[in-house]
């Protein structure tokens, strides 16, 4: 077998679900709306077409989750990587409680 379809073929699913959700994000007196490409206990990618500063503190505002307090770890062209502040049990509890 080769390597790369080895590679495939024992991966093991990511904990992250993926997302099509689109959200807002706030930061300062500004609000973008943003898609939600992946999201998980501890943190999410999200497409935004601005550029944001690293390490900003903003707050993403999902429909059926609520507001979710992130720093922001990096952003590469319109993807930004957010990190989510609250305690990754407190984040599943609200994943749960939307699910339901």
């Amino acid at each position: 077998m080769l390597a790369a379809t080895y590679r495939h073929a024992v991966r093991p699913k990511r904990s992250e679900e993926e997302r099509t959700d689109s959200g807002r994000l706030f930061f300062g007196t500004s609000e973008y709306a943003c898609k939600i490409v992946s999201i998980s206990a501890g943190g999410a990618q999200v497409k935004l077409p601005h550029s944001i500063a690293i390490w900003a503190t903003v707050t993403l505002v999902l429909d059926n989750i609520g507001a979710l307090h992130c720093r922001v770890v990096w952003q590469r062209g319109d993807t930004v990587a957010l990190q989510f502040v609250q305690n990754a049990n407190w984040v599943s509890g609200k994943f749960l409680a939307a699910a339901s």
